[in-house]
């Protein structure tokens, strides 16, 4: 049944599919609101300390100020005070800490009550004070400062349970009152399209004396989007399920009407059709001249290494026709990923014409299609040489872009007979868990779909080709099996002769000792030399039965050799079958040579009891050669080497992260360099392959750069633990301390929005011959007030001085990257640092 839910203005079902069952619905309060953005405080600025003799008037953006010894502005003498005042908006209903962070007099308070008071002339201090507020609302702030002498520094931070530490900002900071009246007039908030994947939301517009309106929409109490219409679509649903949707008007202001909710029940997701694919028709050459072969393709998604079909030349064509019948009654998106040139017709209009020759390309055609309707489909696809590539997708608005699936698609072919029966049903491997069987290929008057696969009397698989692996078996144990092929008309042949096998007695193998990669129970694409498995490749797999992991392993050591021309693939790591749940997955590193043969280490997390253990190869074609696998229990922790080339490695060095490295495992710490790099500058391999290549150090890069990608890597790497050696290119390059320190703070910010729990190893500069004289050192001298400012118990900042006893002329070649020596120096040093961290 293919069903749709189309309401009127009435709330009335229009179209409503009979027997649609209702999911649970959970209505809670909503979410705070964000609020429109501010514009600041109102600053004004005194030729004294005693705020009596105003020189000028602003609105500042956020109080983030560092003056150095100089006026703040011209008119303003060197003895100056200053006055911020306005308004303040919660983020969160909790208590907030406010930070003034000053080198002067400071006093503030938040709504009327004095919080912070060190009115007195000192250095640079943070100072604090603790007050509760509630979310969306905008409290008094006065900020007054001093200063007499020296560097002038005024910064204003907050930070609660759920508000990381940061400079107040602007978005957060009124300068003067606006309006307190929220839209009027919406209502009639109602869904006008259900499927079981999508709602539609429709309203009537409210109304504002500013004319501008904006709506918030709730999905229960999570807002989930604002829009300027009075629509929102959302795809993704979840069938058969309750969801309370709200929808509040808000002005530029951030005034908020009274929410307008109701209720929508997702239909029950529409049921296959059936289909078993299209019928396919194989032609020897690339203009459907020599008919060769006729079969049901269940879908369209070959990459074809060689032709499918004996040619003289390689070059073949294949044309398939039949019906495609969709779920919803949508506007489709026809994805067709060809290598060569593809033809595509529906209900006979040619809707994608890429018949030329090309290298693979993503050809697309928005078509629109009727739920349960049978459209006709004709694809006409060759290949002149080499590989192959034809896939066939779909997509819509209810519709998450996948393969075009078998169910969906009916053949155009009449067959008239059923295909003969399976004969010589035999093993080819038998193991304690699994066992691998083959038989001689069935023939049919049209083609063979596939074959049935029984163990007993209950189908256990149905397969395409004449081969077939029963996994997740009792050791010891008789199993009978039997064959029946099928075609695409649904005939199936007469029943295979009886295979009768027994597993092999289980052999207990202990997770915690080394498993020889040799001595797999069964195996796909490798072969087996001495006490190493070659070759594994995409998709291919190796089986070891009967892991005992006790109580639960933490992580894996893979020994393994992968030459340098092949980097890209990773093992994963895998229960009971080669599709079972994934433990762990090894990024593979080079180890030089496919002779060479290291020790790699990952994460695993699910493994627990005794289960069969598979690795299966994934990504390139020859991944990397096995030796030995060994779980532990220990836990490892993520450290991320971050910073420039230094950090990278120049030249023919290794940078210090390989000696540390070696430092750490020597002391038997359990760590994982973590980061979205192994090479050195240049795109270079590093000198020597046996440790963690990965980190984050990125030659030429300023903190800038870094603070602009800091995210993305981190949410992908999730470190514990981060080193942070940055900021020479900026003073390199005469881009102010000032700049360069408040990045690494904002760096460290993001780090703590990313893990809350993140500790930081903060490094003092070496020095650089290129840089201006006393840079270096200004920027180093600034180190410990930032790791006092940011310290907390929650996120530890621990500094390391890489700077003093670094000789230019003997730890370095360039009077810039540390050579081996300067290296070596380094490493011991951040390990004095990080080894306490550790524990």
């Amino acid at each position: 049944m293919f069903g749709l839910q189309f309401l009127n203005r009435s709330n009335r079902p229009v179209v409503h599919a009979a027997g649609r069952k209702r999911g649970p619905c959970i209505i809670e309060p909503l979410e705070d609101r964000a609020l429109f953005s501010g514009n600041g405080l109102s600053g004004a600025y005194f030729n004294n300390i005693d705020l009596t003799a105003k020189a000028l008037a602003r609105t500042d953006g956020q109080i983030s100020f560092d003056w150095s010894a100089g006026a703040p502005a011209a008119g303003v003498g060197a003895d100056y005070g200053v006055r911020w005042s306005g308004r303040v908006q919660a983020r969160f209903t909790e208590q907030y800490r406010f930070v003034t962070f000053t080198a002067g007099g400071v006093r503030l308070w938040i709504d009327n009550k004095l919080i912070v008071d060190n009115w007195t002339s000192h250095a640079l201090t943070a100072n604090s004070g603790y007050i509760n507020l509630t979310a969306g609302k905008r409290y008094n702030v006065q900020l007054e400062y001093q200063h007499t002498s020296g560097p002038a520094t005024a910064k204003l931070y907050w930070e609660s349970a759920r508000q990381p530490k940061q400079i107040v900002p602007r978005a957060y900071l009124y300068s003067s009152d606006v309006d307190s009246v929220a839209p009027a007039g919406l209502s009639n908030v109602h869904a006008s399209y259900v499927t079981d994947k999508t709602i539609r939301m429709d309203w009537n517009a409210a109304s504002d004396p500013s004319l501008t309106v904006y709506y918030d929409v709730y999905n229960g109490k999570t807002k989930i989007g604002t829009t300027s219409s009075t629509t929102w679509t959302r795809a993704g649903r979840t069938a058969g399920t309750a969801y309370n949707w709200t929808i509040v008007a808000v002005d530029p202001s951030g005034n908020a009407s009274a929410g307008k909710s109701t209720t929508v029940t997702t239909l029950s997701a529409p049921a296959a059709s059936g289909g078993l694919g299209l019928a396919a028709k194989y032609y020897g050459g690339s203009n459907f001249g020599q008919f060769i072969s006729t079969r049901t393709d269940g879908s369209i998604n070959f990459s074809w290494a060689s032709a499918p079909v004996a040619t003289s030349d390689d070059a073949f064509s294949v044309r398939w026709e039949g019906s495609i019948v969709p779920f919803y009654t949508e506007t489709y998106t026809l994805y067709f990923t060809s290598d060569d040139g593809v033809q595509l017709w529906i209900d006979n209009k040619l809707v994608i014409n890429h018949a030329v020759d090309h290298a693979a390309a993503e050809d697309r055609a928005a078509v629109a299609l009727t739920a349960g309707r049978k459209h006709s489909i004709r694809v006409d696809y060759h290949n002149s040489a080499g590989t192959g590539v034809a896939k066939l997708e779909w997509a819509s608005l209810s519709q998450p872009r996948q393969v075009v699936p078998a169910s969906q698609l009916l053949p155009a072919f009449t067959d008239n007979s059923a295909p003969t029966t399976p004969t010589n049903l035999h093993t080819t491997t038998v193991g304690s868990s699994a066992v691998t069987m083959t038989w001689n290929a069935s023939t049919d008057d049209v083609g063979v779909f596939g074959y049935d696969v029984y163990r007993g009397s209950t189908k256990i698989a149905t397969v395409q080709a004449p081969e077939f692996t029963d996994d997740g078996l009792s050791a010891g144990t008789q199993y009978q099996y039997k064959v029946i092929a099928l075609d695409g008309a649904a005939r199936k042949s007469g029943t295979s002769s009886t295979l009768n096998v027994t597993t092999s007695t289980a052999t207990i193998r202990d997770a915690l000792n080394p498993i020889g990669a040799t001595t797999y129970d069964s195996a796909s694409g490798v072969i087996k030399s001495g006490n190493n498995v070659l070759g594994l490749g995409n998709n291919d797999w190796m089986q070891y039965d009967n892991v005992n992991f006790h109580g639960g392993v933490n992580s894996v050591r893979i020994t393994l050799a992968l030459a340098t021309t092949n980097v890209g693939g990773s093992i994963e790591l895998r229960l009971d079958s080669k599709t079972g749940p994934v433990i762990g997955t090894m990024v593979v590193q080079p180890t030089g040579s496919f002779v060479t043969y290291f020790t790699q280490k990952t994460e695993i997390s699910g493994a627990s009891g005794t289960h069969s253990l598979f690795l299966v190869g994934k990504n390139v074609s020859n991944i990397a050669n096995v030796q030995k696998i060994q779980f532990s229990t220990q836990e490892l922790i993520r450290i991320m080497p971050l910073g420039d080339s230094i950090t990278q490695s120049f030249g023919n060095f290794n940078s210090y992260r390989y000696y540390l490295w070696q430092k750490l495992e020597d002391a038997g710490y359990g760590v994982d360099f973590v980061g979205s790099q192994t090479k050195a500058a240049g795109d270079q391999f590093p000198a020597d392959f046996d440790f963690d290549q990965d980190h984050e150090g990125h030659s030429g890069f300023t903190t800038a750069d870094i603070k602009a990608q800091i995210a993305n890597w981190a949410l992908s790497a999730q470190p514990d633990v981060v080193l942070i050696h940055l900021g020479t290119n900026d003073m390199r390059f005469g881009m102010g301390t000032n700049t360069a320190i408040n990045n690494i703070e904002d760096i460290i910010d993001i780090l703590r929005s990313v893990n809350p729990n993140v500790k930081i190893v903060l490094a003092k500069l070496i020095p650089a011959g290129d840089a201006a004289p006393g840079a270096i050192e200004n920027f180093n001298d600034r180190i410990p007030s930032l790791v006092n400012l940011m310290n907390t118990v929650q996120s530890r900042i621990i500094m390391v001085d890489q700077y003093t006893g670094f000789n230019l002329e003997l730890d370095s070649d360039d009077a810039l990257h540390p050579n081996d020596l300067g290296d070596r120096l380094m490493a011991d040093r951040w390990y004095a640092q990080l080894a306490p961290l550790l524990g």
